[in-house]
């Protein structure tokens, strides 16, 4: 399910939508529109090799690899709260063949956040994990921070895949202040906006939560606030329930930018699968 249809693996920006009807003041931000380079740089061999090992064909490395100039960071919020404990979630395990397992929504997010982690440092690529719930290994951490040459600062300090591993092995507890988490990412946006907007650049914020914030109306607020900013804002559901779903895609409606809303792995193959039955998601 998605508010517009740009291309998304895993949450990591493929292309945009130059003909999105909903932009409002928002600019469409292409890769060759960077003012930094102008020519397209190819992966690495390495990065290449790596890429293709995970099934990208040589066409969508090479494209996966360019949108690191569109799209220098994203900002992974991670719910953290305690109804993330709740075990209908659901993963991939690899056998003789791909398989899903049931497992919590949490176990189902640290899965695809490892590999968002890990793709990210194949292709050096900066990317900041923010819990919406402080636990005792913290809150914040900034993989690959030299990755990009992005002017937004960080929340935290830099870490590696095991000190992110660390900071989602504790089990999740509280509740969903997504309001407050949101406007932290704004203030770190907001100072790097004109630089970003130069450089023909935007930041992927990518919400994963299976709940409905703890104050709608200000983080409705909120939203509309960051949706100001070079962003490109992604929602990533861990759940299915029907009240949490219409949340999101009535909040949709109700703002100037659209939301890209997107299921879990499954859901979204299932959705590919329906138009492209060629490609493997």
């Amino acid at each position: 399910m998605s508010g517009v249809g740009y291309p998304v693996v895993q949450g990591v920006a493929i292309t945009s939508d130059a003909n999105s009807s909903r932009r409002g003041t928002i600019p469409t931000l292409l890769p060759q529109q960077c003012s930094q380079q102008s020519a397209p740089i190819a992966p690495s061999v390495d990065q290449m090799a790596i890429l293709c090992a995970r099934g990208f064909t040589k066409s969508l490395a090479i494209l996966l690899h360019e949108t690191l100039r569109a799209f220098p960071l994203r900002i992974w919020l991670l719910d953290n709260s305690a109804s993330m404990t709740i075990a209908d979630g659901q993963r991939p395990v690899k056998a003789k063949k791909l398989k899903m397992i049931k497992c919590t929504r949490w176990q189902e997010l640290k899965h695809t956040v490892m590999d968002i982690a890990e793709l990210s440092a194949d292709l050096k690529a900066r990317t900041d994990f923010h819990l919406l719930n402080r636990n005792d290994a913290g809150q914040y951490l900034s993989l690959d921070a030299s990755g990009g040459a992005c002017a937004v600062g960080a929340a935290g300090g830099e870490g590696d895949r095991q000190a992110l591993e660390t900071l989602l092995s504790l089990s999740p507890l509280g509740t969903t202040p997504l309001t407050a988490a949101v406007t932290k990412i704004i203030s770190l946006i907001e100072p790097a906006a004109q630089t970003l907007l130069h450089n023909g650049q935007q930041v992927v914020v990518v919400i994963a939560t299976d709940g409905v914030p703890d104050n709608p109306a200000g983080f409705l607020e909120a939203l509309r606030l960051l949706q100001r900013l070079p962003v490109w804002v992604v929602v990533r559901l861990c759940t299915s329930d029907d009240a949490i779903v219409e949340y999101w895609a009535d909040l949709d409606k109700s703002l100037e930018a659209p939301l890209e809303v997107i299921d879990d792995l499954a859901g979204e193959a299932e959705e590919v699968m329906k138009v492209n039955p060629w490609l493997v998601y």
